[in-house]
């Protein structure tokens, strides 16, 4: 390889790494306006479901309009947590990402979460590395 390749790769490379920073960032902006569009559309819904309206045919589509949008609002900020960052493993050291049904049946604390790793298959608290500069 020449050095004009070289130095080629290396720039295709920190042009990669600047694209997925800047991906993630959107997508964690995302994640928690998702997640609190779905817990306001969640609180309106349910106080116009149980006070305001006096019809129970709309209280009840009103209440189960909520818990809909509430359960969409998760179920898509899982997906975005999956996406963003990697898993660390306090046994092995070894990084990974979990998948959806890792993370959606998962004890969880914050950013840290009740996983089995990959590498080791040890079922410890793995703590969640964010990318750099987010």
């Amino acid at each position: 390889m020449s050095k004009n390749e070289s130095v080629k790769q290396a720039n295709s490379n920190i042009e990669n790494k600047e694209d997925h920073l800047k991906r993630n960032k959107r997508l964690l902006i995302l994640d928690v306006v998702l997640i609190i569009c779905a817990i306001l559309s969640f609180i309106i819904l349910c106080v116009f479901g149980f006070f305001i309206i006096k019809d129970t045919l709309w209280q009840i589509l009103l209440i189960a309009q909520a818990v809909f949008n509430l359960l969409l609002g998760t179920t898509l900020s899982l997906v975005i947590q999956t996406k963003i960052g990697t898993y660390k493993c306090k046994v092995c050291g070894n990084t990974f990402n979990p998948t959806f049904k890792q993370v959606l049946f998962t004890l969880h604390f914050g950013s840290t979460k009740h996983l089995n790793c990959s590498k080791c298959n040890k079922k410890t608290w793995h703590k969640k590395i964010p990318d750099e500069n987010l």
